[in-house]
């Protein structure tokens, strides 16, 4: 380690340097020290490509930038610092890239930071991309909000019955039914972000149409097929919903 040398080449410099400008003189030169501090040695080793860091410090650039004047405040630089050291091993995947772009960036937004963890960059870390995509599927869905549903076959009695498949997620745009998404599911919910309810269900307008959607294609599906003799098609309704702290979370990186 003796020859390291904590500078970037040109191309980093020029797009941190709007960055150092947006956040003032010594806060930026705190921020630009810091990540160059903290991520020079994963370019130095090949560990992280000079466009992968080029890029994640213009998306911070531009999210910085778009912040009104008035608005900037450099009081958790420190938190900040952080989350770029937080993000170093995730920057191979352009939608982390942008999802640590905008926690940093909201962080520094006086209209977002005071609601702002140190453990919002950790969580972030430890996440896939694909949680973090259907982490922003949830959230810009109807009243951020997914309806469920699963088919079952239940006996005549109501008392008895059996799943025909997995659980479908009716998002706005289509549905998704899948053991990957549960899996995905059950992260998220193992992080504390989401939960799932399965003994109530979406009663507006737009949830009850999806609820009905659905419904409409698996009496016509093959799941029809399935039913044992004296049993009948049914559907557990329930929907997925963001626990307090999963809405505080994701409103930094979406």
């Amino acid at each position: 380690m003796a020859d390291f040398n904590p500078i970037p080449d040109k191309t980093t410099n020029a797009a941190l340097k709007p960055t150092a400008e947006a956040l003032g003189s010594a806060a930026g030169t705190i921020f630009t020290a810091g990540f160059n501090l903290i991520l020079t040695p994963l370019r130095k080793y090949n560990i992280r490509k000079e466009q992968e860091l080029t890029d994640y410090a213009n998306r911070i650039k531009n999210h910085i930038t778009n912040i009104p004047v008035e608005d900037r405040d450099n009081s958790k630089v420190d938190l900040v610092l952080k989350a770029v050291d937080d993000s170093k091993f995730r920057l191979d995947d352009p939608t982390m890239r942008e999802a640590f772009a905008r926690l940093i960036a909201n962080a520094l937004n006086a209209k977002h930071n005071q609601n702002f963890y140190p453990a919002y960059s950790n969580i972030l870390s430890n996440m896939s991309p694909e949680e973090a995509l259907i982490l922003k599927k949830i959230y810009k869905n109807t009243g951020s909000r997914v309806p469920t549903i699963t088919p079952v076959s239940k006996d005549m009695n109501n008392l008895t019955s059996h799943k025909l498949s997995s659980r479908a997620y009716l998002f706005d745009s289509e549905f998704e039914i899948s053991d990957q998404v549960n899996i995905k599911i059950d992260l998220l919910i193992h992080s504390g972000l989401i939960q799932v309810k399965e003994d109530a269900w979406l009663s507006g307008a737009p949830y009850a149409k999806e609820y009905k959607k659905f419904k409409d294609v698996a009496k016509l599906s093959s799941l029809v097929e399935l039913i044992k003799p004296k049993e009948k098609l049914d559907f557990v309704q329930g929907y997925v919903s963001f626990t307090s702290f999963g809405s505080s979370f994701t409103k930094f990186i979406v």
